[in-house]
């Protein structure tokens, strides 16, 4: 049994470039986890703040605030320089370490937000030696082993790849993330008209090769359509909650590409947002015939860059 980890973190990024205004992001918190032979348990608290990017409307100054609350569970054999384990976007900051050379976790996040964007969200991590591959997500499959609430909003969904350990002079990390308002993920009129939809689709490639069919349900295929959800919905479905732009307008849909250089001192990347970069999303639900969510972003690039300070015990 090896000792306990403690490790506290700060994060501080500035955001600028190519996009409509400047913001800044940033996160401080504590992660703990103790290693048991095979098993590595841990919990993480961060929080999270930003003025801009995923999670803001477009003409909005307003700062939001998140408040992630994770456990996870680490199961490997060996032991190698740390990785760090992500329970979300890679803002959202993590004091999680995973020494094993080869592992696979499972966790969950609850995520508390100044603006009643509360939700669960789920997450499996891989690590063989220095490669490590991470995947969040709210969707029904995470729903039914009680890790995410299935509402398919928000923190939504996305991964990263991360290459180099923490003790690494560089680690790369290659991410994509996907934030939308709140849906109607249980739309008997939408399953309906998806269900038309593959029909139709079917239908239209009878005698197409494989890869013809493969390569228009990729990136042409729209099952159906999402809306923005509307007070009766919320009543309904919500308890109540009352429409308020910063959870349920349609201006917070938006995706994000990220390619990004850490070292011990900082980090330093560049990140697509907008409209088209919710291609991870789009991709997995024309695959599952599940609503397409719209958005009306702009697209650009923007430099991201700040230092990281990070003590452990």
């Amino acid at each position: 049994m090896d000792e306990l980890n403690t490790k506290f973190f700060i994060g501080l990024s500035w955001h600028f470039g190519g996009g409509p205004k400047s913001y800044f992001s940033g996160t401080a918190g504590v992660g703990v986890s103790r290693r048991f032979g095979p098993v590595d348990p841990g919990v993480n608290i961060a929080i999270n703040a930003y003025n801009g990017g995923m999670g803001a409307l477009s003409g909005s100054n307003a700062m939001n605030f998140d408040v992630v609350m994770t456990g996870k569970l680490t199961v490997g054999g060996g032991r190698t320089n740390p990785m760090s384990v992500y329970p979300l976007h890679m803002d959202s900051g993590t004091g999680m370490e995973d020494t094993y050379k080869y592992s696979g976790t499972l966790g969950t996040s609850m995520v508390l937000n100044n603006n009643d964007r509360n939700q669960q969200v789920g997450f499996v991590q891989l690590r063989a030696d220095n490669f490590s591959f991470q995947f969040y997500n709210d969707f029904g499959g995470f729903k039914k082993i009680g890790i995410a609430d299935g509402h398919d909003r928000w923190w939504t969904g996305g991964g990263k790849v991360i290459l180099g350990n923490n003790r690494s002079n560089y680690q790369m990390i290659i991410a994509s993330d996907v934030f939308t308002a709140d849906t109607d993920s249980e739309s008997v009129t939408d399953s309906e008209a998806a269900k038309r939809s593959l029909a139709d689709f079917e239908q239209r490639h009878i005698g197409s090769s494989g890869f013809e069919k493969f390569k228009d349900k990729a990136f042409n295929y729209t099952p159906t359509t999402a809306t923005e959800v509307g007070q009766d919905f919320l009543n309904f479905k919500r308890d109540g909650v009352a429409w308020n732009p910063n959870a349920h307008s349609f201006d917070l849909n938006q995706g994000r590409t990220s390619f990004h250089a850490r070292t011990p001192q900082g980090s330093i990347g560049i990140n697509g947002i907008g409209q088209g970069h919710m291609y991870s999303q789009d991709m997995i639900h024309r695959f599952i015939n599940f609503h397409l969510i719209p958005s009306e972003r702009p697209n650009y690039w923007e430099v991201q860059t700040g230092p990281n300070i990070n003590t452990g015990f």
